[in-house]
Parts: C-alpha cells; structure tokens; sequence
C-alpha cells in the first residue's frame, strides 16, 4: 500500500537545506578531483544490466552463451535459435514472440558488431546436400565446453 503524501515536505526540506547544500558541495568537490568523472558504481551496473537485460535479453544470451571460435567452428541459424529459446526457458524469459528466427540472427550480429566482432555469411550444403542455411564462424558455450575450449579465435 502506497505511504499518504506528506503535505509538509517543503517545511521538512527547509529545516534540511544546509545539509543538502553541504552534501551536494561535498559531491561537486568530489567529481572536480575526479576530473568530472563519476565514480562507478556497483549498484548503478547492476541495475543497468537488469535493465538490459529486459529490454534485450539477446544481448545477455550472447555474453553468457556465445564464444569466440575459429573459421572451421559454424553454428547453423536454427541451433542458435534453439539454444536463445532454451536459454529464455531457463532464464524466466516467457514473451518471446517478438523474436523471430531472422530478427534473433539480426540482433546477435548487431551485439558482436558493438563488440568488435564481424560476421560473415557463410552458405554450407548440408549433410544430404539438399538445403542450404547460413551459419557463422563462431560456437556455442556447449559446444566450446565439448571441445575443452578449443575455441579461441574466429574471423566472424
């Protein structure tokens, strides 16, 4: 239940207004030594990251799911897929609709862009050479783990 509005803030916040004046000059002071930069904050990162997270759960998939890999290492679009909606499963992640396959494979290259990282389609015949499916020179967690981290540099 919400608290009432307390109709004598303005009378409480006068009688406080040295205090606030001396705490607010104390933190202009503080960030003149820094060079005008705010001192990180643990708290302030971690709900930044809740908040990501949130608004873009992609982002946190690839952090926590995608690794660096060499030109031989593919995932195949549909597996990357597959492993987002299992990592939505078991992240609590329940509205999904809004990521397509496609929009999915947009998104994770657009967050190895931002890192650095550039992605190059590749087209590969399957095993029966029937279809063909674009994947990415890079892997898995899963599949990194299986390798003993074999995984460490890929041209994307």
């Amino acid at each position: 239940m919400p608290h009432p509005a307390n109709v004598l803030i303005d009378d409480l916040l006068l009688k406080q207004l040295p205090g606030i004046l001396n705490f607010s000059l104390f933190g202009l002071r503080h960030l003149k030594d820094n060079g005008y930069v705010f001192t990180p904050s643990k708290a302030a990162d971690e709900i930044l990251g809740s908040y990501k997270e949130e608004i873009n759960p992609v982002e946190t998939f690839v952090e926590e799911i995608i690794v660096k890999g060499t030109p031989a290492d593919r995932v195949l679009h549909k597996n990357i897929g597959e492993a987002f909606r299992a990592w939505c499963r078991k992240e609590g992640h329940n509205s999904l609709s809004q990521y397509t396959q496609n929009r999915l494979i947009q998104n994770t290259k657009d967050i190895l862009k931002m890192k650095g990282i550039t992605t190059d389609a590749v087209r590969s015949n399957t095993a029966d050479n029937a279809t063909t499916e674009p994947h990415y020179g890079f892997g898995l967690i899963h599949q990194a783990e299986a390798k003993k981290w074999a995984i460490v540099n890929v041209t994307f």
